[in-house]
This record gives structure tokens, sequence and C-alpha cells, in this order.
């Protein structure tokens, strides 16, 4: 199982969100550049990165940001937070992006996204299906939608999708323990589906309980912004 380190930015800096409120914001005043620097050195090799502006506005905000993160040797990065355009596309995967996650699209546009398949790769993406109140959630987490699992998620796997990621929307932030039903369920379910695993992270049992749900990774934020984990201890849990 894979641990990913995530950096939510803001004006070029580390932030977090509890439950997805762009009210409950905690400023941590490290540059992501430095911060994803850190998250190399520790040995990480693949981090995600929302642009929290990006996910409010619709579109890509801190491309200085992304572009330096993209930058850094030896780092993979995938990247959301209000991708909506072609254009976004094309420039995220020119500077180095390896696959740029989406998720309002999915539920809003599922025939545009394809066409983006077709001409970017399908391995290009990472699809977010977020969980609210037992809804999806998009457009930064400030909508649902009642769409069924199994309606949504065939479809993209019959596009060629196979990368997805899930986040328990009320849990994100919470360090109270991830979603175990939730992932086992998705796991089950659409076995063809690469999942990773997001929103509550606080322990190196959570990360132990996780591995058992079968899924390909996790994406740890807050805990490491808080010194309640560290990279390398994380990584030794689950080897």
């Amino acid at each position: 199982m894979q641990i990913i380190p995530a950096i939510d930015i803001i004006d070029g800096k580390c932030v977090r969100l509890s439950e997805g409120k762009f009210e409950s914001r905690k400023d941590y005043g490290i540059d992501v550049v430095e911060m994803a620097n850190r998250f190399a050195h520790a040995g990480a090799k693949f981090l995600h990165v929302v642009d929290i502006e990006g996910a409010k506005a619709g579109r890509i905000v801190n491309w200085f940001s992304i572009e330096g993160i993209g930058k850094i040797e030896g780092l993979r990065v995938q990247v959301g937070g209000g991708v909506r355009s072609e254009k976004d596309v094309e420039r995220l995967l020119a500077i180095g992006v390896q696959r740029v996650v989406v998720g309002s699209l999915a539920i809003r546009s599922p025939e545009k996204l394809k066409g983006w398949a077709e001409r970017f790769g399908s391995d290009k993406f990472c699809i977010a299906i977020d969980l609210k109140n037992g809804e999806i959630a998009f457009s930064g987490w400030q909508r649902t939608a009642p769409v069924r699992l199994d309606t949504v998620i065939p479809a993209l796997l019959s596009s060629g999708f196979t990368s997805f990621l899930s986040t328990d929307v009320q849990r994100d932030g919470m360090m109270t323990g991830p979603n175990l039903d939730l992932y086992k369920d998705l796991v089950r379910t659409f076995p063809d589906a690469r999942w990773l695993a997001s929103g509550g992270v606080d322990s190196v049992d959570n990360l132990r309980l996780l591995k058992q749900t079968g899924v390909a990774g996790v994406i740890i934020g807050k805990a490491f912004y808080e010194g309640t984990l560290q990279y390398e201890e994380c990584v030794r849990s689950v080897c």
C-alpha cells in the first residue's frame, strides 16, 4: 500500500480544511514547494496536490506553486482542484504532472471526460469519487448529488479509467480514523479499480487496517502537518 502525502494550497502556502469547509481553514505558514521538498527528502516518491482556491473557482489558480513542485527531481505528482477545461489538463501534463485528479466532470460531464481520455490517455487521470452524507460530493465538496456508484463507476471503468480516489468528506481533516467499511465495500464491489483512500488517518494502526481493505494507497495530510505521524514511520508500518 502506497503512502501519499497531501499538499493543499491557498496562496502558495500549505493549509488544511476540516470536512471540506473553507471556514475551517488552518494555515501552516509553509511554502508548498518547501513542504514538497521535505516530503521528498523523507523518501516520498508521489504527492497528492490540491489547489483549494482552484476547487472553489473551477479552474487551476496556483500555477506557480504547482510548477515548482513539478520541478523536484524524483517526485511524481497528481494534481486536482477545479480542473474543468482541456487547456488546464494540457498545461498540467506539460509541466510534468503524472495524473490529473478530476471529480466534478465525472459526475456532470462524463462524455467530456471520456474525450479527454481519448486525447491524453485514461492513465493520466485519477477520478475522485468523494462522499458526503452518503452522496457524491463535487465542486470543491460544496455540492452533492444522489448518484448511484454502481452506475457511475462501471461507466468510468468501461472508458478505461482505473485510478480512483475516494474521500469520506466528514472525516477529512478530523483525524478520527478512516471509514474502513467504505473502502472494504469499494474494493469488493469494484475490484478492477485501483483505489486510494483519503480522510481521517491519524495512526499507524489506521494504516494497517486500511491495508487489509485492499486499497492501493492512502493519502495523508493533517496528521503529517500536526506531527501526529511521520512519513518514514508510516512506510515502515505497512512494509
